[in-house]
């Protein structure tokens, strides 16, 4: 995980720069929602659901008006707890997957039909 994504003061400066430049907000918002359950996770679940609101409201309202809705966003991200562990846990499932095959369902995971 990008420590700069942990420093509210750094998450904005780079917010700033990439709107300064020309970037698309929408664009810049997309990219919001990745690390909300990436690196956020299950440490604060409403960090996905503030990033998804917050993509919602920068395509209904546009810019400039959706300025202060990104740094709002980003603050929040970068004050979450981290945990990466949804990450982990699907990925060690896809690699036994891989490994074993197709596996009829376990009791513990019945078939969904």
């Amino acid at each position: 995980m990008d420590q700069a994504f942990s420093d509210p003061m750094a998450v904005v400066y780079w917010l700033a720069r990439m709107v300064e430049s020309g970037e698309d907000p929408q664009f810049i918002v997309r990219r919001m929602l990745i690390p909300a359950p990436e690196d956020t996770g299950n440490a604060n679940p409403n960090a996905l659901l503030l990033a998804n609101t917050c993509f919602d409201a920068i395509n209904k309202i546009g810019w400039p008006e959706g300025r202060i809705i990104l740094p709002q966003t980003a603050v929040y991200l970068a004050s979450s707890p981290k945990s990466n562990a949804s990450c982990e846990v699907i990925g060690k499932a896809q690699a036994a997957v891989k490994k074993t095959g197709d596996l009829p369902c376990t009791s513990a995971m019945p078939p969904a039909n």
